[in-house]
Order: structure tokens, then sequence, then C-alpha cells
């Protein structure tokens, strides 16, 4: 039987408050230019000028409530799209070619891969035609690349 490899089921963490929501949440006030401005709230509420302080936090707390939102809202959106193209792979098991969803797949599988098909994984070739990837999410580049297949040395 397979072990399943895929990615953790999310849980929340204590009562109803979502851990990583909060976390997410709190994700926004890690950046230098936030804490120049916490610094300067602290400042002007210990010179007295507390209107000065209210302002500026205030504007730090509208920022992070933006973010978080708009971070919020592209999550959904991805997870949205995520679920309405499911990723299948043709997996190879004890001679037999099935298509299955990419999170069933476990280290050593055999995938078969056509053109057009998405690799679903790290992958070793073992065989390879006029090879072309399209590795353009991850480099940046417009144009497929060729890829020869490396020569596989045999263990003894």
């Amino acid at each position: 039987m397979a072990r399943h490899c895929g990615p953790p089921p999310r849980t929340a963490g204590c009562g109803s408050l979502d851990f990583h929501a909060l976390r997410r949440l709190l994700s926004h006030l890690h950046n230098p230019l936030v804490y120049v401005l916490l610094a300067a709230a602290g400042i002007s509420a210990l010179l007295g000028e507390g209107v000065d302080a209210g302002v500026i936090a205030g504007v730090v707390l509208v920022n992070m409530l933006v973010g978080y939102v708009q971070e919020s809202r592209a999550q959904r959106a991805l997870d949205a799209l995520g679920r309405m193209v499911p990723t299948e792979t043709t997996l190879v098991r004890e001679g037999i070619a099935r298509r299955v969803p990419v999170d069933q797949l476990v280290p050593g599988d055999v995938v078969r891969v056509a053109a057009g098909d998405r690799v679903p994984a790290d992958a070793r070739l073992t065989d390879a035609c006029t090879l072309e990837v399209d590795e353009s999410a991850l480099t940046g580049e417009s144009v497929a690349g060729a890829s020869p297949p490396p020569s596989l040395s045999r263990r003894r």
C-alpha cells in the first residue's frame, strides 16, 4: 500500500481563531519600514504627541489590514483555481498505466509524461525523444528549452 506524500491537511488552531490567519495578519508587521513607523509612533507618544502617535499607529494598522485582505483574496482565488483544474498524471505501477491525482504519487513511482502534460514532481528521466520543457514559471524565460535526457549509470 502506498503512503500519502501530498500536502498536509490544513487545520485550525485553538478555538475558532485560525492560527494561520493570525500569523498571516501579523506577518504584515514584519517589514523594516513598519518598524520605523512603530518606533516613530512610540517616540511621539513618549514626547506627549498622542495625536501624531495615534495617526502613525492607525496608518500601520490600516496597511496591515489592507495587506491581509488582499493576500486572503489572492489565496482564495488560487485555491479555487487549484480545485477547478485537478492535476492528474499517468502512473505506471506493476506494469499497468493509469491516471491518478498527483497527490497519490510516492517517491520511486514511475510516471509517463506525454506532450502537453505537466511534470507532477521532481523526476528523473529514463527515456525521452525530442523533449522540450517550458520552465518559464521557474526561470522567467519565455520559450521552451530542449532538454536532452542525462545518461543514467546502472547500479550494480
